[in-house]
């Protein structure tokens, strides 16, 4: 065990050694489903009792068990323990939430060579990975059933070997099927080893003052800030986007570690006062790391950076991401971009790339994987600020590395987040996830963004009233009721699909408003839906037309999770359910979905399931009823009538 000290671990590497399973005889899979995620059946249980003693009888465990250092949780104080109990705890949940089994989507035409398939990949969510604990299931044309395993990944082409004898030549797939769990993250691995060597007394994290910042703060009311203006940096901001800014530059006290939280409804402008905060800390000497969870909140920020003219910055992006698959959404600042392949060597090499740029962009993963800073990254530019967008989708415990590692340098973190929009993954089934905006001693002295520039004013409205208190103000041309409109989907039924939901009519409801739009020369659209499989039939649907009528589909339809942080002008809605609440039960879920569009809304839904007891008392029933007032229902025949 003690050769694993020094490297970012994965825990179950460490219970192969120990066992002494780590060869290619042992079926890892297998062994997974017995001793890392067993079922409930008995049968189970006895399985890895057994097992578990046969392997502690074996001559080879006792030495590596004496040289094994000891954890134990007598130094540390109660309240540290509780924070490290709950983050570890709260880590281990996460991980039993990762799907052991995951349908890929990939192009049925492929290339065999000598035992080999060369597959082409079609969503980046759903891709193949080369891992060497996961198993491919492969379902050919000519009615074979293949094993596989991932041999070479680069973006959208991958390379599988087959076990045994392989398909007929010119045969199809019609489905692979990855069995196994995904690794874990370099992140996910950093935390955990950090987790061990705190237990074990090597990290004395209670003196930490960027952990005690964030775990150990106690309520305080807001420091006093003199309203001055930062010149021409602040000019073009509303009171409370000038009011966050200079918080987030306000003189720091010596040896202390400060912590703002901003709450950014839908369209506030959360990067414009990014932006703004950044030039300001620039400004005064500052180097400032800017982080999301997602890389498209990263680049959002990128974006912003750009067109407010400042150039001093560089975005850090991992190659699997942006290779093949997302190259386009970086072309307005594809000379900013440093990609994980091209990553630096040498602590020189870094400071050649980065060209005196101190403001460096990534996501929150790949700052907290150790390999950013063994290159040299963090020494060339220190993270004394760090901003922190999206922050109330991020669980707490993930800060575990950040805080660990740059407990020295760090100075400002900024959060800026909305509560009221996506909570942490896994929030849903765990119920008692954190996000900074879940501390009390933080989220007390928050500071909101009021003013919406993104929405139609009736829709901001409906919004503010039934979401934010009445505090969210509008800032948009359009006053018209007609921005958004409902759309009775009479004969739509929705259908179960595996633990998810389809409705077929919705979804041709849906293509016919995008068709009506996009013939109109109303070309920016985007069709939104809470269920994957009604965003792969609605996609499917619009790749498979014909003819004259015919619209784009290729990044045009999502799943609601997928695009906070995301607008269009015309956004459409897939509602799908017609007997139940389902997803509309959530209101943070159901915010992120009507809040997305810039000019009109278009929500396809059954009528008579949103005036039903069911529907009503959700935020899309209490919204129809309200607009059935003023604006009614459209239906089928005018959608195909071009009245939309």
């Amino acid at each position: 065990m003690a050769k694993h000290e020094e490297k970012c671990r994965d825990e179950r590497v460490i219970f192969y050694d120990v066992l002494g399973l780590l060869n290619d005889k042992v079926d890892r899979y297998k062994f997974d489903t017995v001793f890392v995620s067993p079922s409930s059946e008995e049968h189970v249980a006895v399985v890895r009792a057994r097992e578990a003693c046969l392997a502690a009888m074996r001559p080879v465990l006792s030495k590596d068990l004496q040289l094994a250092p000891i954890v134990s949780t007598r130094g540390l104080a109660n309240k540290i323990l509780v924070v490290v109990s709950k983050i570890h705890r709260d880590s281990a949940r996460l991980d039993s939430l990762k799907p052991t089994v995951q349908k890929n989507d990939v192009a049925r035409d492929v290339t065999m060579r000598k035992g080999k398939l060369d597959v082409k990949l079609e969503r980046y969510k759903t891709r193949l990975r080369v891992n060497d604990r996961q198993t491919l299931v492969i379902d050919s044309s000519d009615g074979n059933r293949l094993k596989a395993r991932v041999e070479k990944v680069e973006g959208k082409a991958a390379t599988v070997v087959l076990s045994g004898s392989g398909a007929s030549r010119g045969s199809q797939l019609l489905s692979v099927t990855t069995l196994g769990k995904e690794k874990p993250t370099g992140a996910e691995q950093s935390k955990e080893l950090i987790l061990l060597r705190i237990l074990q007394g090597k990290t004395p994290i209670e003196t930490n003052i960027v952990f005690r910042a964030i775990w150990m703060a106690v309520p305080k009311p807001r420091r006093p800030i003199m309203p001055t203006p930062l010149d021409a940096v602040t000019s073009e901001l509303n009171p409370s986007q000038h009011l966050a800014v200079l918080h987030a530059v306000a003189p720091l006290a010596a040896g202390s570690v400060d912590v703002q939280v901003v709450r950014g409804p839908p369209g506030t402008g959360k990067t414009t006062m990014i932006a703004a905060a950044v030039q300001a800390l620039r400004a005064a000497g500052q180097t400032v790391w800017l982080v999301a969870q997602s890389n498209v909140a990263v680049k959002n920020m990128a974006v912003k950076l750009a067109k407010v003219d400042f150039e001093d910055f560089r975005l850090l992006v991992s190659k699997d991401f942006h290779f093949d698959w997302h190259e386009h959404l970086y072309n307005k600042i594809q000379n900013k971009i440093v990609r994980s392949d091209n990553f630096p060597k040498t602590e020189l090499e870094v400071e050649r790339v980065l060209a005196g740029s101190k403001v460096l962009l990534c996501t929150l993963s790949m700052l907290s994987n150790s390999s950013l800073r063994e290159v040299g990254f963090t020494r060339v530019v220190p993270v004394q600020t760090l901003i922190v967008d999206e922050a109330s989708q991020i669980e707490l415990g993930d800060f575990l590395s950040p805080a660990h590692a740059f407990g020295s340098t760090l100075q400002r973190l900024i959060f800026v987040g909305d509560d009221k929009q996506l909570a942490p993954y896994g929030q849903d089934d765990l119920g008692n996830l954190k996000s900074i905006f879940e501390v009390n001693a933080h989220s007390s002295g928050a500071i909101m963004l009021d003013t919406c520039y993104r929405l139609p004013t009736p829709i901001c409205r409906y919004i503010s009233k039934h979401v934010y208190e009445s505090r969210l103000q509008s800032h948009h041309d359009i006053k018209s009721s007609t921005s958004c409109r409902f759309i009775d989907v009479a004969h739509g039924k929705e259908k179960k699909s595996g633990t998810s939901w389809t409705n077929e009519q919705e979804a041709n409801m849906c293509i016919a408003v995008a068709r009506q739009l996009y013939l109109s020369g109303r070309r920016e659209f985007r069709i939104i839906t809470p269920y994957d499989p009604q965003r792969a039939l609605i996609e499917k649907k619009l790749k498979e037309m014909q003819g004259t009528g015919r619209v784009p589909w290729e990044d045009r339809v999502f799943c609601v999770d997928s695009f906070q942080g995301n607008e269009a002008e015309h956004i459409i809605i897939s509602v799908v359910r017609t007997t139940r609440p389902g997803f509309m039960r959530n209101l943070r879920r159901t915010n992120v979905m009507l809040t997305r569009c810039k000019l009109a809304m278009y929500i396809c839904a059954s009528r008579s399931f949103l005036q039903s007891d069911a529907g009503q008392e959700t935020l899309v029933g209490k919204m129809a009823r309200e607009w059935e007032q003023f604006a009614g229902w459209r239906t089928g025949q005018d959608v195909l009538n071009g009245r939309v």
